[in-house]
Order: C-alpha cells, then structure tokens, then sequence
C-alpha cells in the first residue's frame, strides 16, 4: 500500500476526467488513486511512473505521476483496452 502525505493533480489531469466523459468514458479519482496506490503494472520513464490498473475485463487505467517529497502529482491518466498491451 502507498503511503503519502498528498495527493495532487495537476490542471491537464483534472481537466481529463471532463473530457473523458464527454466521451461516454467515465473514470473516477477513486479508480485513478487506485491504479496508484494497487497497481497491477508499473513501469518508469525517468522520473515518471506508469501506474496500469484493471478496471473491467475490457478496459484498464494507465496513470502518470511523479513522487515529489513526499506529494504525488498526477500528470494524466488514460484509458485503454486491455487487449492492446496484453493484459
């Protein structure tokens, strides 16, 4: 289980859970925490890390973020189906 101080997201994260929406594809800050805190996948491009969580048998969540002292930015988040990358 992660263990932090906070949580914060950056306005292009935010602004997502909108966009995301307006195309029929809901996705909660629970689920995007989730995909942090449980991931199922990880992954890290320097100081990003690619955290991917299940959400149904279709789709998963992939989440980029960076740990600063002790505070997670979230940069973005993307759905995708599950099939493309193996999963």
């Amino acid at each position: 289980m992660l263990r932090l101080t906070e949580l914060r997201f950056t306005k292009h994260a935010t602004e997502k859970f909108a966009l995301l929406s307006r195309f029929g594809f809901l996705v909660s800050k629970d689920e995007v925490i989730a995909a942090i805190a449980e991931p199922e996948r990880i992954e890290r491009r320097g100081k990003q890390i690619l955290s991917t969580k299940m959400l149904d048998e279709t789709y998963a969540v992939r989440v980029v973020h960076e740990e600063r002292e002790r505070v997670i930015i979230v940069i973005t988040f993307y759905p995708f189906r599950r099939e493309r990358y193996g999963l």
